[in-house]
């Protein structure tokens, strides 16, 4: 009953929404071994070989000082342009960062759209009464929960594997394999990162999409979250950056070297990261489900739909959010510099703790601030009479 139900209401929406998925995959594939046939014929064109002999400032490999180092041969530029690798760089610490050189911008499709269809499959429900009639079937609502997420998160997983697969084929079988370096394995390794990478993000939303009820702030919120999220690379590095002098101290160099795929590019995979991410996906899959089940209509409209867990989501989000910002502004790392004022360093990390409680306790709280405010009125009205 509840798998027909389900049918009726996503049915063809999910259907699109998994052909998008594997339309980015597979288009971006399509995408990155057509450029490099369109950038080999240019290098094979007189046009190009004219070029190259008239203007070798243009085509300089190195600097030795000051002094431009050339390519010896026009073959050299070609070959070391048209390779696709995942080439370890040195470290200073005797560790290796790997880089892949293609285009991998199909993951800022992917992983936003993934969030927001994992919060809009649960939010949606809650603002349109969807789950009001759900909850007066004969069913009890850990079982609708289940049901539901096994219908929908089921064919977007299939989804993804075909999208992955497809899109690793593609670049494999069609740029010929003395230019495309990377072997297969390290290809399929990374898709598997990246699938359980995408679990993640989609469990994320799911989560908020059963947590948050508020038709203004629950949505505002997911923006909120989006703009904090443009900083992320910078978070990712000055943490980085933090933790080596932490342990350190000046001089030292800690590398976290691919904790996270985004991208079937090849890289080095850490299984010991994808087992805790996929760890990480069942965990909030299942917290997901506790909130779902202790949900009460009656609370409908708060910006939690369960008011038993405002106190572990207010510490969350205020402590989460001041570490992520005073990362994302370098402020921890300034702490270890000369140049900088420790003082005005700490002074602006209390401040954005400061704002960061008060904002969520706001959002949060707002019942028991509004109820707060009224017993005072009535304590003041009452001393005044």
């Amino acid at each position: 009953m509840l798998k027909q139900i389900y049918c009726q209401r996503y049915g063809k929406l999910l259907l699109g929404f998994c052909l998008i998925l594997v339309l980015i995959y597979a288009g971006m594939g399509w995408d990155t071994q057509r450029s490099w046939h369109n950038q080999k014929n240019y290098f094979d064109s007189e046009e190009f070989k004219k070029d190259f002999q008239e203007h070798p400032d243009y085509y300089i490999k190195d600097y030795n000082g000051e002094k431009p180092v050339y390519y010896s041969s026009i073959d050299e530029y070609k070959d070391e342009n048209l390779l696709i690798y995942n080439r370890p760089v040195p470290e200073s610490n005797g560790q290796d960062t790997y880089i892949a050189n293609f285009n991998t911008s199909g993951a800022y499709f992917i992983l936003p759209l993934l969030f927001v269809f994992g919060f809009l499959s649960f939010f949606i429900d809650q603002k349109t009464n969807f789950n009001r009639f759900l909850f007066s079937l004969p069913f009890k609502k850990r079982q609708i929960f289940r049901q539901k997420a096994v219908f929908l998160f089921a064919p977007v997983s299939f989804a993804l594997i075909i999208g992955i697969l497809s899109n690793i084929c593609i670049r494999y079988l069609m740029i010929p394999s003395e230019y495309f370096q990377i072997p297969l394995s390290d290809l399929f390794a990374s898709g598997v990162g990246t699938f359980v990478g995408n679990l993640a993000v989609t469990a994320i939303g799911s989560l908020l999409g059963v947590l948050l009820g508020n038709l203004f702030f629950g949505p505002l919120t997911i923006v909120l979250i989006f703009f904090l999220m443009s900083g992320f690379y910078s978070f990712y590095y000055n943490l980085q950056e933090f933790l080596s002098f932490f342990f350190y101290g000046k001089g030292g160099h800690l590398v976290l070297n691919n904790l996270w795929n985004d991208w079937p590019n090849g890289l080095p995979v850490n299984w010991w990261a994808v087992f805790a991410t996929l760890l990480l996906s069942l965990l909030l899959i299942a917290a997901a489900q506790e909130v779902f089940a202790r949900i009460s209509l009656e609370n409908d409209g708060d910006y939690l739909t369960v008011p038993a867990f405002r106190l572990p989501v207010f510490l969350v989000m205020a402590i989460g959010t001041w570490f992520y910002l005073i990362n994302m502004n370098w402020l921890l790392v300034q702490l270890y510099y000369d140049d900088f004022s420790q003082t005005r360093t700490i002074v602006s990390i209390c401040i954005y703790l400061v704002v960061c409680l008060v904002v969520s306790f706001l959002l949060i709280y707002p019942k028991a601030i509004k109820k707060w405010w009224h017993a005072r009125r009535f304590m003041n009205s009452r001393t005044v009479s």
